[in-house]
């Protein structure tokens, strides 16, 4: 409810064309008016679509981004499942790759590890478009809000294990695994495959955060790529 989030504003721009998103949400309210990023950018200017992100919104996992002109969507996906449960975890991932052929594969959607299919509303990307909030220099890159400074930034619930990985559009597998025994969608670290993969690749502007006490701001994947706290404390808002 105090807008907490984490903040940071790349120094250069990665790959625009092909970025992954992963990130652990738990809601604690649903409904119209909650929202829940994981993820936004942008440079502060606007909200809604004309941001870039991954979130929740009245219930339907939602993607975006802004046109090169920042004043209207290249791209806008909203899904027909309803996210409403509010006592376990959903695991969201954005698969970007605007240079491949087919609009559709463009951009994938990921809950739990199974990819979204169904959409109330879906504007795809234009081949080879290159991204002017995420991954771009000098934008607001937040986990927990979206880039605009306005009411849209307060995300409810709590956010585990996110990841940006630049320069890759990767699939749920490679951050989480169904449970042998029960069938559970379960998390698992980035390149820790158990198949003899090599350490993971991040990217210039990639990070993990899993937002250990004491250092929740700090980018554990050997990147530096370190956040800033706003309205949060990193020893009492962090819970095990």
């Amino acid at each position: 409810d105090s807008g907490s989030y984490l903040t940071r504003t790349p120094a250069i721009a990665g790959n625009r064309r092909t970025f992954t998103i992963s990130g652990w949400i738990k809601r604690d309210n649903t409904g119209s008016g909650y929202y829940n990023y994981i993820f936004g950018a942008g440079d502060g200017y606007s909200s809604g679509w004309f941001d870039g992100g991954l979130f929740i919104s009245t219930d339907n996992l939602r993607f975006g981004l802004s046109n090169s002109a920042r004043n209207g969507t290249e791209c806008s996906l909203t899904s027909n499942a309803l996210l409403r449960e509010t006592s376990s975890w959903y695991h969201l991932v954005a698969a970007v790759d605007t240079t491949l052929q087919t609009a559709s594969e463009r951009v994938k959607l990921y809950i739990n590890g199974k990819r979204v299919t169904s959409f109330s509303s879906a504007t795809y990307p234009s081949q080879n478009f290159e991204c002017v909030n995420i991954n771009n220099s000098g934008n607001f890159h937040r986990v927990g809000a979206e880039s605009w400074s306005g009411g849209y930034n307060k995300s409810s619930g709590l956010l585990a294990d996110v990841y940006f990985v630049d320069g890759q559009a990767l699939t749920p597998d490679r951050f989480g695994y169904f449970d042998s025994t029960y069938g559970d969608w379960r998390p698992r670290a980035y390149g820790n495959d158990g198949d003899g993969t090599p350490q993971a690749n991040y990217g210039p502007n990639g990070f993990r955060l899993t937002f250990n006490s004491g250092s929740a701001r700090i980018d554990q994947s050997g990147m530096g790529n370190h956040f800033s706290v706003v309205n949060f404390s990193e020893s009492t808002d962090v819970v095990l």
